[in-house]
């Protein structure tokens, strides 16, 4: 064993450790490999607890955003989906944006400039430092489960800088020797935080502190969905319920931000 997977196994029990001690989640489970932490969630979704976190030292199939794959090399992420129980149909909406900023506040402590790219990544210095994958198990006319998965790139890696891949690190912009331990706690602690301070998993509030953290904004060229095909229009608006209003062809189509993408 080489001394970072030592030091991992023994952050990665740490973690363990203090989850059971102080319940910050109700479950956890880790594994050193996994396909996706997404797609376990989807699977086993029926056996997990409210407030659950997988967490994974490496992905071999990490999931992004409309059918894309998030690089995860091992020992060099935070690589790990929150499951959450849904109480009401509209809860997805709830954790995109306490996630979001729960991570921006998260990464803010460990490197000095972050910011919110429109609608679902964080950037640092113009390039890709963590992305937010949020979607709902929905059976019948019912919300079942929330997934929200998160991918954050902590240390280098040969592989990343051979592919040649537009990406940051927290390590690049100044944190030495980053810690899954670490960086996992404070995650934890921030989501938390937002579930205390909004029991009743309200929107507005959040909404407005997103759209001041969310660099670029309006009038900028994106890309959705209109009956099973892509089209591409312009982001007019975030509307007061949290959803991206968009003009194509003429036309405004209203659309969860999470459903949208930059061209």
């Amino acid at each position: 064993m080489n001394p970072l997977e030592e030091i991992w196994r023994q952050d990665i029990q740490t973690i363990e450790n203090h989850i059971k001690e102080h319940r910050c989640v109700q479950e956890f489970h880790y594994f050193r490999l996994i396909p996706s932490t997404q797609e376990f969630a989807r699977q086993h979704w029926r056996h997990l607890r409210d407030r659950t976190l997988i967490l994974a030292g490496h992905q071999t199939h990490g999931k992004g955003r409309f059918s894309r794959t998030w690089f995860s090399p091992p020992l060099t992420g935070f690589y790990g989906t929150f499951f959450y129980v849904a109480k009401h149909n509209d809860e997805q909406k709830f954790w995109f944006f306490a996630t979001s900023l729960a991570l921006l506040s998260t990464i803010k402590m460990f490197v000095a400039e972050a910011y919110i790219r429109f609608p679902n990544d964080i950037y640092a210095q113009e390039k890709k430092l963590a992305g937010i994958l949020t979607e709902a198990l929905i059976y019948g006319s019912h919300v079942r489960a929330i997934l929200v998965g998160t991918g954050v790139n902590l240390r280098r890696h040969p592989i990343l800088e051979l592919k040649n891949l537009s990406y940051r690190t927290l390590e690049d912009l100044g944190w030495d020797n980053p810690s899954i331990r670490e960086f996992t706690l404070t995650f934890i602690h921030h989501v938390n935080e937002f579930l205390i301070r909004d029991k009743r998993r309200m929107t507005s509030r959040l909404l407005q502190e997103w759209i001041n953290q969310v660099n670029p904004g309006k009038d900028t060229i994106v890309r959705f969905f209109i009956d099973g095909r892509e089209e591409t229009g312009v982001l007019v608006d975030i509307t007061h319920d949290g959803e991206a209003r968009i003009r194509a062809h003429g036309v405004d189509y209203t659309r969860p931000i999470w459903e949208v993408s930059l061209v």
